[in-house]
């Protein structure tokens, strides 16, 4: 039986069984009337109950046998005309509502099924380990259904369609969005990672997958946040950067920390919102099968027997900054440079489409820079999964990221583009981003690419000892943990 049918009957037979409480009173007043209403809503309720049964678990179910005795019980007491017969007969069908529900709970096994709704390929990591885990639970029935998404023109209109259904995995089985229909589907529990909906600048999902109107196809949506949160200043700073309309609707939210679960409630989400879990995209990385991912043979034969140092550009700084453009060229060419160095540029998913719909006076130098870089040997990736990266690098130089976060969970050593440790100290650390090297306290990008050449990394242990203190559930089961706590959840 699906569960939220069952939970729905649960429900009903409580309803029912604080009725039977009723009953006597209005047997004790001799109200004929209302005792017949009663006992006509309870009969039609178990009527319903048997149906869902018998389609359920078929018709020779002891339930329903027990539902007819039930519904034969209700008409003799409709019929007693003695008040002592009556309450005896009301007595007995109290009984049999309670076996009923202890029946229906402990012996009716549910389906339960979950839908993954994931529209980037490269943001997978954060729903693959709550797939993992809800796929091998007795009973759930899981399906990954990749969603279009659209660019937004720099007038707000809709643009090109882009779908990534092809890139995932070959292990993740995909359903195509074409071939469903969530109303008859009717998940349980439906995952999404994009909670922005209508309200993103640089692209949007299809509407009809707007957190709204998933909201009546399916029981549950829940939140997994694509990214991983870092330090912020205050709670006010934490608001500002997390809370969109569509978070307000979401029924559940995956957190990563106790720091973030406390910002959340300090910001006016409801605890019971909120599944302390720790995030699948650690899962990710602790869980990572460095053997499992094949280098392509283009970046080995790039690599040779240079060390490697991946270069991550994210968003927020290159619209924050208005020399951002001219300061990443100046980078770029100067570590593609480096003797017994090899670069990798991972620019974020959205980067180039943001260029295009919010600086596209860049677009030209960004390309041009693509160009200079591949000449003298570095790797562009373009891949959908970060983690081939992550597996051929050494260390990594980066703005603020989700990514670095992640990273550092490998033990690699990264270097921040901006701020300082100092500052960061006096921020509450979702994630303690002040375990990294950072080039405003000193310690250049030649330092970093010394130190990497020379196998040296002067902070390694205290900054895994930090992680360890910091990230919570770093044991590679925070979708195991996600999927548990859901299950235990009354609906």
């Amino acid at each position: 039986m699906r569960r939220y049918i069952k939970q729905q009957i649960l429900s009903i037979i409580k309803t029912m069984e604080n009725a039977h409480k009723t009953i006597d009173k209005v047997i004790d007043i001799y109200n004929a009337q209302q005792l017949y209403d009663m006992l006509q809503v309870m009969q039609e309720s178990a009527i319903q109950i048997g149906n869902e049964v018998e389609q359920s678990e078929g018709e020779n179910h002891p339930i329903v046998k027990k539902l007819e005795t039930y519904c034969e019980l209700v008409w003799l007491c409709s019929q007693e005309e003695n008040r002592q017969e009556k309450l005896k007969i009301n007595k007995k069908l109290s009984r049999f509502i309670i076996q009923i529900y202890s029946q229906i709970k402990n012996e009716i096994p549910e389906k339960v099924v979950c839908l993954f709704l994931p529209y980037q390929a490269s943001m997978w990591d954060s729903l693959e380990s709550i797939w993992n885990a809800a796929k091998d639970y007795e009973g759930c029935e899981c399906y990954v259904m990749p969603i279009p998404y659209y660019d937004k023109n720099p007038d707000g209109s809709i643009g090109n369609m882009h779908y990534d259904g092809m890139d995932f995995p070959d292990y993740v089985p995909i359903t195509s969005w074409e071939q469903i229909d969530l109303r008859q589907l009717h998940p349980d529990f439906t995952f999404i990672h994009n909670p922005y909906d209508q309200f993103n600048n640089v692209t949007t999902i299809d509407p009809d997958y707007y957190v709204k109107n998933l909201k009546e196809v399916s029981e549950m949506v829940i939140y997994s946040p694509y990214f991983i949160s870092g330090m912020y200043l205050d709670a006010e700073a934490f608001n500002n950067k997390i809370l969109v309309p569509s978070l307000l609707l979401v029924d559940k939210i995956v957190t990563q920390s106790k720091e973030q679960y406390d910002l959340y409630i300090k910001i006016g989400i409801n605890a019971d919102k909120l599944i302390l879990s720790g995030s699948p995209k650690f899962d990710a990385y602790v869980n990572l099968d460095y053997k499992g991912i094949e280098i392509p043979k283009e970046w080995k034969e790039k690599i040779g027997n240079n060390k490697v140092i991946i270069i991550n550009t994210s968003i927020g700084h290159m619209l924050k900054f208005k020399t951002y453009m001219d300061f990443l060229t100046k980078t770029l060419n100067f570590l593609a440079s480096q003797e017994g160095i090899t670069l990798i540029w991972r620019p974020h998913p959205l980067f180039e489409s943001t260029i295009k719909r919010m600086r596209s006076e860049w677009m030209v130098q960004y390309k041009s820079n693509i160009e200079s870089i591949k000449s003298k040997g570095a790797i562009i990736d373009e891949f959908a999964d970060n983690k081939i990266a992550t597996v051929a690098s050494d260390g990594m130089i980066s703005d603020m990221s989700s990514w670095t976060r992640q990273y550092m969970i490998t033990g690699k050593p990264v270097l921040f583009i901006r701020g300082k440790r100092e500052y960061f100290r006096k921020c509450i650390p979702t994630f303690d981003e002040s375990i990294a090297y950072y080039r405003f306290d000193g310690f250049t990008m030649k330092n970093f690419c010394d130190m990497i050449l020379n196998d040296e990394d002067y902070e390694k242990q205290q900054r895994i000892e930090s992680l360890k203190g910091n990230v919570l559930n770093i044991d590679g089961n925070a979708g195991k943990r996600v999927i548990e706590a859901l299950m235990k959840e009354d609906g």
